[in-house]
């Protein structure tokens, strides 16, 4: 069993940074701004070669995508391996990054705009299917990809089976050492970014669920069976959108806490197996009508005034983690570029 994940960071401290790994120091956001400048230079100085997602034509035997603790011990294992290999990956992006850093740079610097629009479920479902192919391509992960029911832990939540120190992802951060994950698999795991800042920082966590003892509480009904049942209670796609991006989609991140809170979220690993959740909830919306199968609808964009279509691009490519995508080849997960399915429609019952 993982009981610590034995962290060997390839990380070089920028100069003039502290070597420790802290939240106190703040480096400003321009360097981020030269790393976008730098980029296409940047990513042909590396070998690593990013997914290339090709096309789909025939679908006869979808990947089954499984909640967490329906895996074996051997696969949750094998699953957490892989993302720690992705965090010894080097970046295509930045010199002293990880591949995994790509992944919270992108959702901060591009995937914003999907967010309060219509964009949002399919621009995620293309960035978690993206991830999965980097653990399978980069690191040689052959298990299914997992999600989080969080549905199913609700009323006490920090013992689940997810937030496990040996089979699972390890629990809330040291409040002693700036929130800190020490524990798990993932303890003190560097981290690039931190929302609009480069900051060089252990991955933190602060639980505050209404069921913990502390200061800061966070009421856990919001992820019920029946608040998520209300969720997918609707015709209305855009409805749908705003249902579960101001519902589940913000809430977990507001009780786990740290890193999860930011646009650099998916700096969390954690941060994938919630989107893969969310994403079974698009799935079982559209497979309870053809209408909803199809339907996609809203602002093209976050503030923008155009209509959404399934030709719009999805985009990720700059600097490039695959080839953007029209939203129409993401719109069924065993069509156009994908091939999965989950393992149950069911919400709040154990597989």
């Amino acid at each position: 069993m993982i009981k610590e994940s034995g962290w060997k960071p390839k990380y070089q401290i920028v100069p003039g940074d502290e070597t420790e790994l802290v939240h106190k120091t703040r480096t400003p956001y321009r360097l981020a701004l030269v790393i976008s400048l730098c980029a296409a230079l940047i990513i042909t100085a590396f070998t690593i070669v990013y997914p290339r997602i090709n096309a789909v034509n025939t679908c006869s035997q979808p990947r089954v995508r499984r909640e967490w603790r329906s895996l074996s011990e051997q696969q949750q294992l094998d699953y957490l391996k892989a993302v720690q290999c992705l965090a010894r990956t080097p970046s295509g992006i930045h010199p002293n990054a990880s591949l995994h850093d790509d992944f919270p740079w992108v959702h901060r610097n591009i995937g914003y705009i999907a967010h309060e629009a219509a964009l949002f479920l399919p621009w995620h479902r293309y960035f978690v299917h993206i991830y999965e192919t980097a653990l399978q391509e980069s690191c040689g992960y052959i298990g299914p990809m997992p999600y989080w029911d969080w549905s199913l832990d609700w009323e006490t939540i920090t013992h689940s089976p997810v937030l496990n120190d040996y089979t699972g992802f390890g629990g809330t951060g040291n409040e002693n050492n700036h929130d800190c994950v020490e524990q798990g698999p993932f303890a003190n795991m560097p981290a690039l970014y931190n929302g609009t800042h480069y900051e060089l920082h252990c991955l933190s966590r602060h639980f505050a669920f209404k069921e913990d003892v502390g200061v800061r509480h966070y009421d856990v009904s919001y992820l019920s069976p029946q608040t998520t049942a209300d969720v997918l209670d609707t015709d209305d796609y855009m409805e749908l959108v705003l249902g579960i991006e101001h519902g589940p989609h913000n809430h977990l991140p507001l009780g786990i806490g740290g890193d999860f809170l930011s646009f650099t979220a998916p700096a969390e690993p954690l941060f994938f197996l919630h989107h893969a959740q969310l994403d079974r909830l698009w799935w079982i919306w559209q497979s309870r009508s053809k209408q909803n199968s199809r339907a996609y609808s809203g602002p093209k964009s976050m503030g923008s005034n155009e209509s959404a279509s399934v030709d719009d691009l999805i985009p990720v490519s700059f600097p490039s983690l695959a080839d953007d995508v029209p939203v129409k080849e993401v719109l069924s997960t065993q069509a156009g570029i994908l091939c999965y399915t989950y393992d149950t429609a069911q919400i709040g019952e154990p597989v």
